[in-house]
């Protein structure tokens, strides 16, 4: 287990700002999603690209608090109480690019993404490959989903027992944000996944979690940033969402939404 401790005076010091700076990114984007203001994505960019390099968070190996363990273990109770659900999404691409559509979830291992107007793309996880269609280009390229940065959200049961860094905020409008960083140290080539909570009040003495947004950093370093608005934790979810058509050796004007 890795929890991330700060060099710094957490109130004050740099390395914590360097923290909080991230969750504002994250918690601009959530804003804008939920609101889908062009404004909001665009103080978030602006607060990505404002940023000055700080020095790395330090990271040390050491045992969970009671606190940190109940927080957990809260956490992986709301992921594994979730088996299927329908959102719609904002993508913060590598390059900057912003794009959005709807995404299908299915545990374990199912996933959808479609974007919306006339984006050629299509990614779709079947359980087992996780499929990334270009039909513009008319290429296929497949992942196994287990050797993705997706696999711990998409595994039939969550469990954060691998690798994990567990942060929270503490301040102003950031105090009830959760991190949870996990990543395989056995797989350094799958990348990590970083998955944003908010917790609010709940209905018992226990507050409530919301998954609200997630990063995805893969092997070549790269950060892709997904945000989530109007989750739908009960849907209809048709088998075929899980399939595609294959556009290697057919020519498409526009992609299909589905099968």
């Amino acid at each position: 287990m890795r929890l991330t401790t700060f060099p710094t005076t957490p109130e004050t010091g740099p390395a914590m700002d360097k923290f909080f700076d991230s969750l504002r990114i994250v918690w601009l984007l959530a804003a804008a999603a939920a609101a889908g203001l062009a404004l909001g994505l665009l103080l978030a960019m602006s607060v990505a690209n404002s940023q000055e390099p700080e020095d790395d968070l330090e990271t040390v190996e050491i045992g969970l608090s009671a606190y940190d363990q109940d927080l957990l273990d809260r956490i992986e109770a709301y992921l594994n109480g979730i088996s299927a659900f329908k959102a719609r999404f904002v993508q913060m691409a590598p390059s900057g690019e912003m794009s959005a559509g709807t995404m299908h979830f299915a545990r374990p291992g199912r996933v959808r993404f479609e974007y919306d107007g006339d984006r050629p793309l299509l990614i779709v996880s079947d359980g087992e490959l996780l499929s990334f269609i270009d039909y513009q280009v008319g290429q296929v390229t497949r992942w196994p989903v287990n050797d993705t940065p997706l696999a711990p959200l998409l595994a039939e049961s969550v469990d954060f027992d691998s690798d994990v860094t567990l942060l929270s905020g503490g301040r102003g409008a950031l105090a009830n944000i959760i991190a949870v960083t996990a990543s395989d140290p056995n797989q350094s080539n799958q990348g990590s996944l970083t998955l944003y909570f908010l917790e609010s009040e709940g209905r018992d003495s226990a507050p409530a979690l919301t998954l609200t947004s997630w990063e995805v950093v893969d092997a070549q370093g790269l950060l892709t940033t997904i945000t989530l608005s109007d989750i739908d934790e009960a849907p209809e979810l048709a088998e075929s969402l899980w399939s595609f058509d294959d556009p290697r050796g057919a020519t498409f004007e526009r992609r299909p939404r589905r099968r």
